[in-house]
């Protein structure tokens, strides 16, 4: 009986030692965090940010087409045709990058709608800009149609004239509309203000 009184704790103390062991074991291990969700970006933010990407899109074609479109009608055959195709795709540059801003604009949630209606209003206004180039483009084909480098000069001059007029037109809906964005990045709580494309 006294050998089993004496063995008894000594087994207790093993037990002991050994979930101490196991414990210590247990907090050595590094513990996993959680990762952490991604911010959510509110629907106005990246609707503002896309503004500003096709703001600048629109931007860098209109620098890229430059300002002399003027055409020399005494120039050859060849010139001509060069500068007749060089106005219609600076035309078309243009209008896609025009038209892409303006549809975007027009994408702004339901919710913030009445926050950016400046911004909607002048940004969907592109009915100038759109008629414009279109009449260039008219005097486009018709230069490409004529059959007497006459008429292809003529038409050709209208071309330059209604391209610049379009261009003019684009520059001052930039400014404008700049100035609209530029007022509204600078309020921290505005979505333009919050979008990294409009800083």
């Amino acid at each position: 009986m006294e050998v089993l009184r004496r063995v008894a704790p000594l087994g207790a103390l093993t037990s002991a030692l050994v979930l101490s062991l196991s414990l210590a074991a247990c907090s050595g291990e590094e513990e996993v965090a959680e990762p952490k969700p991604e911010p959510t970006i509110p629907e106005e933010v990246l609707w503002a940010g896309s503004v500003c990407t096709a703001f600048d899109d629109l931007l860098g074609t209109v620098d890229a087409v430059g300002d002399d479109l003027s055409y020399e009608p005494t120039a050859d055959a060849e010139v001509f045709d060069q500068y007749i195709t060089q106005l219609q795709v600076r035309m078309a540059d243009v209008n896609g990058a025009v038209e892409e801003l303006a549809f975007t604009v027009g994408q702004v949630p339901i919710d913030y709608k009445d926050s950016a209606s400046n911004v909607v209003d002048f940004g969907t206004d592109i009915t100038a800009i759109v008629a414009a180039k279109d009449e260039t483009v008219v005097h486009i084909e018709a230069a490409m149609a004529a059959d007497s480098n006459v008429d292809k000069g003529l038409e050709a001059g209208q071309a330059a004239i209604t391209g610049g007029t379009t261009l003019a037109l684009t520059r001052d809906f930039l400014a404008s509309l700049g100035d609209l964005l530029g007022q509204r990045k600078d309020d921290v709580d505005d979505a333009f203000g919050q979008a990294s494309e409009c800083q």
